[in-house]
């Protein structure tokens, strides 16, 4: 029901919508209050933020110069 929810267009990839939806949704199943709260947002931490940064390192590799050149070719077997 959250992944549905979150193709919603309200907001950037259901921000505030999946947390809405999966924090009562474990706590109907029967999961502890404050583990089902650390478990969706230590999920979306990383489900969402974490590209983030490793995006930005990814592109600072390609744009800055010389990068390449450090690191040694491979040669074909």
């Amino acid at each position: 029901m959250a992944s549905l929810l979150a193709i919603v267009p309200f907001t950037p990839g259901g921000l505030g919508i999946i947390e809405g939806v999966l924090i009562p949704g474990l706590i109907g199943f029967g999961v502890p209050g404050g583990v089902a709260v650390l478990g969706v947002v230590s999920w979306r931490l990383f489900q969402f933020w974490a590209p983030i940064p490793v995006a930005g390192l990814c592109y600072l590799s390609l744009r800055t110069p010389g990068w390449r050149d450090r690191i040694p070719a491979r040669t074909p077997c």
